[in-house]
């Protein structure tokens, strides 16, 4: 659960999807960029949204399967050797 106004990264969900916990996070700042379709977005300043969101994933062992899944392929994009050999080809050394 991630229902953050302002993020610079996104760092928190990323470590938990990478623990293979379904995420619950802001619809705000970085955070869509950073968890793609791997989460459930809720308007953070939405009380409503929040809890109905809690109730979709908590409530929903597939949804929140599907979550843990897509989360964990998710965080594969931002392990650091392939972000060196992206960096190594623009750079091309």
């Amino acid at each position: 659960m991630f229902p953050s106004l302002y993020e610079g990264f996104g760092i928190p969900p990323l470590e938990a999807m990478a623990c293979g916990c379904p995420t619950i996070v802001a619809r705000a700042s970085s955070l869509p960029e950073v968890c793609g379709t791997a989460t459930h977005y809720v308007d953070p300043l939405s009380v409503d949204d929040i809890a109905a969101g809690i109730v979709r994933v908590t409530g929903d062992r597939a949804y929140a399967q599907h979550l843990r899944q897509a989360g964990l392929e998710q965080v594969k994009q931002f392990q650091p050797e392939p972000f060196r050999q992206q960096l190594r080809a623009i750079l091309g050394v």
